[in-house]
């Protein structure tokens, strides 16, 4: 079962915590993790969507870069977090390339 948390921040704070998500992304790529951890910004709000795997949700307690990204929410939180669990239905992601990031 996966989880995904949606939260908002605001409109003025969406590049900043595209930085600071991208920062932890980099980080569970550098230990290697193995599992599932996607986060996608919804166009043209402050909506933010993070999708993660048990495996994944382990390890991010221990990484700076995940203290980090809830440090900078704490002034630029406007809805949020909220849980939900979530399973997968179908799916094919490419991580890079056009329209990534």
């Amino acid at each position: 079962m996966l989880r995904a948390m949606r939260y908002e921040v605001r409109e003025d704070a969406v590049e900043a915590n595209k930085v600071v998500v991208r920062a932890v992304v980099a980080a569970l790529e550098a230990r290697g993790h193995a599992g599932t951890y996607l986060s996608t910004h919804v166009a043209g709000t402050g909506t933010f969507v993070h999708v993660v795997d048990p495996a994944v949700e382990e390890v991010l307690g221990e990484l700076p870069e995940f203290a980090e990204f809830r440090r900078s929410l704490r002034d630029v939180l406007v809805a949020g977090p909220v849980p939900h669990q979530v399973t997968v239905v179908a799916g094919a992601i490419a991580a890079t390339g056009p329209g990534a990031g």
